[in-house]
């Protein structure tokens, strides 16, 4: 990956200077060949947007740029690197396929991508969205990671997901996440958290006010409750994660985030995929876990007020 990944970084850069050198006045184009795209736009917002630039990983998605404080370039984007507002939104809100970073210290935030760098955090392949995160943290210098880190410690969490226990859902369509059909097709959970958009569209543009729906087997509440209690033999979760979850000195937050990706870094420590200092502490945890326990435990987290 070492080797590739500078390639494709130089490749994109020189690709785009030379798309700025080749211009042309609109009175000379016949613009009726090039039908421009449908701007776009979210509730409340007064921006409008192309679909090119919702789509464009090198530039942050900012709908509602007054609602935070203004954004380093690491943040915001800086073409060819991916801009970290992109996937973690610029309220670092983040979604289901990756991390809410909003909240977190600056110092958690740095370790995890200086982890990331030396190959002590890897990805699971099953997740390919991980992909894109390991990419960026190898090609980020150190000046760009402190200063995403420091801006998302600056700005606070906004809890996004509901989480509901339920025998049947839905019917479940993944795609990175899932969305829910909406013809009234049902199906089981089963053992499982499924968790989607509550408005798809939303979602595509990257609205960070889209909120979420997480559903849970029945029982998960009290059983993940009784776990991060320590009543079934499991360490006391707040000696970590603080009093109700919301981050300690030795542990990140995790009142109200994504039950699914909180699942996921349950199942990392315990596969091997995170390793380093901080991941010692949750190995042994770990252990002690069945996939049941993890899921209890990730619907409770996420059932929690921030």
């Amino acid at each position: 990956m070492k080797r590739w990944i500078p390639v494709v970084i130089a490749t994109v850069a020189s690709a785009m200077a030379a798309e700025d050198r080749i211009t042309a006045s609109s009175a000379d184009v016949p613009l009726w060949a090039f039908p421009p795209p449908k701007a776009q736009t979210v509730a409340g917002s007064a921006l409008k947007l192309s679909e090119v630039q919702t789509y464009d990983r090198t530039r942050a998605v900012d709908w509602f740029p007054d609602e935070h404080p203004p954004m380093p370039a690491s943040v915001a984007g800086r073409a060819p690197v991916f801009a970290c507002g992109f996937c973690h939104l610029p309220n670092g809100g983040g979604r289901p396929e990756n991390a809410a970073l909003a909240g977190m210290s600056a110092d958690y935030i740095k370790q995890q991508i200086a982890d990331m760098k030396t190959g002590m955090r890897v990805n699971d392949p099953h997740f390919t969205t991980g992909r894109n995160m390991l990419i960026t943290a190898k090609v980020s210098t150190d000046a760009d990671i402190a200063s995403a880190a420091e801006y998302f410690a600056n700005v606070t969490f906004r809890k996004r997901v509901r989480v509901v226990e339920a025998a049947e859902i839905p019917l479940a369509i993944a795609d990175s996440i899932y969305f829910f059909d909406r013809s009234g097709a049902r199906e089981p959970l089963g053992q499982r958290i499924i968790e989607g958009a509550d408005d798809p569209e939303a979602f595509e543009l990257r609205d960070p006010n889209t909120t979420y729906t997480a559903y849970v087997p029945i029982g998960s509440l009290a059983r993940g409750a009784a776990l991060a209690k320590g009543e079934s033999g499991v360490p006391v979760c707040e000696v970590c994660h603080g009093q109700g979850l919301k981050g300690g000195p030795a542990g990140p937050p995790l009142a109200g985030r994504f039950p699914t990706g909180l699942f996921r870094q349950l199942y990392a420590f315990k596969m091997g995929f995170r390793n380093g200092t901080q991941a010692a502490f949750m190995k042994p945890v770990v252990q002690l876990l069945d996939e049941q326990d993890m899921i209890a435990l990730a619907a409770y987290a996420a059932s929690l007020d921030p």
